[in-house]
């Protein structure tokens, strides 16, 4: 049964004599069909061998080969073309653990010629295999460590074949204090929840309904009506404002459900076409099991889980939705909410607003 077996075409002028003589040579013989001019017979490899062994005028041609014997002919048969496949295959992983580029963004020659020398001491550097990930962190750290005073921030990240490296140059910033008198004002209508002044003096409270420009941190300073001064008033004032939306809804929309069927397919890359085994589904969801592809290369290889999905067309009733408007294929819902939010903003103090302190003084 599991052996290997031939099917063997006997042919010449009376090949019911060559098969009397097979059965005096004690050849064993599993089947016999019977032609004009020919016969087939089914031997195993020993017998094959028996009958090829044998002198005669009648030509003995196999003509199919059945279990081992078949997948050992389609495979010397094959053998350049699987031994091409499988080198194709060993070629293309090696050249998907290598580096081909190294791209640096920054705007800086000096910072981007600066890691490319670094990285190039650790082999990140063109025509070099590519590192594992954990070393590639480290490396990250290291560069980091060595030049803190000059980095800020480093990423490098793998693209297929290409490492992309991001880096924020580290810039020391003079601290700058702005002394320029001036108001805190707000910036939009609410009710005021919280305030908290740093510097000037408060002139509203908590629940006070405020409009825009109101003054909520004066810069003025007073003392006992008496102005003793202008500064540059700093705080945050938190109130509760509003808002008004528009939603649309469409009256047509579609629902997409899993059916419960499910495949596993295997599909090949080439040339950016994909290729299919064992069919799929008009509409899908799929889950990748194993994938093996280059943006270098044009060919690739991928293994998923599919599973069927059933898309209905579905209407939404009107009847469903309170306060809205339709209008052509939509439905138009307005609402209406509130949030808290920062509304300080820096003011000038107005020239108004000095001669009325002064007055007032």
């Amino acid at each position: 049964m599991f052996g290997k077996y031939y099917l063997v075409k006997i042919t010449g002028k009376n090949p019911n004599r060559f098969l009397q003589n097979l059965f005096r040579m004690h050849i064993a013989l599993e089947k016999i069909e019977r032609a004009k001019d020919c016969c087939y017979v089914k031997v195993d490899e020993d017998n094959l061998k028996k009958i090829q062994g044998i002198k005669t005028i009648y030509e003995v041609e196999i003509v199919d080969r059945f279990s081992f014997a078949k997948i050992e002919y389609l495979l010397i048969k094959n053998v350049v073309f699987l031994l091409s496949l499988f080198g194709g295959f060993l070629l293309l992983i090696l050249l998907s653990k290598m580096i081909f580029q190294v791209e640096v963004v920054h705007s800086s020659k000096e910072i981007r010629n600066l890691l490319e020398q670094e990285l190039s001491s650790y082999g990140i550097k063109p025509f070099r295999f590519q590192v594992s990930f954990n070393r590639q962190e480290a490396i990250v750290e290291e560069i980091l460590k060595k030049h803190k005073k000059e980095l800020e921030w480093l990423e490098m990240e793998r693209i297929g074949t290409k490492y992309v490296v991001k880096v924020e140059q580290r810039k020391i910033k003079e601290i700058k204090v702005d002394e320029t008198p001036q108001n805190i004002v707000a910036k939009k209508d609410g009710m005021i929840v919280s305030i908290e002044a740093t510097k000037g003096e408060v002139v509203k409270s908590k629940n006070d309904y405020v409009k825009k420009g109101d003054v909520l941190i004066t810069g003025v300073i007073k003392n006992k009506e008496e102005v003793k001064t202008k500064v540059h008033a700093e705080g945050k004032v938190f109130a509760e404002t509003w808002y008004q939306v528009s939603i649309d809804f469409p009256l047509k929309y579609y629902d997409s459900k899993l059916t419960g069927n499910e495949k596993k397919v295997l599909s090949f890359y080439f040339l950016g076409k994909e290729f299919s085994l064992f069919g799929g589904f008009q509409e899908k969801e799929e889950r990748v099991i194993f994938e093996f592809r280059n943006m270098a290369l044009p060919i690739g290889v991928s293994y998923k889980m599919i599973k069927e999905k059933k898309v209905t067309d579905l209407n939404l009733s009107t009847e469903k939705v309170l306060k809205m408007e339709q209008n052509d294929s939509k439905i138009i819902m307005k609402i209406f909410y509130k949030v808290k939010e920062d509304i300080t903003e820096a003011g000038e103090i107005r020239l108004e607003e000095e001669e009325k302190e002064e007055e007032s003084s």
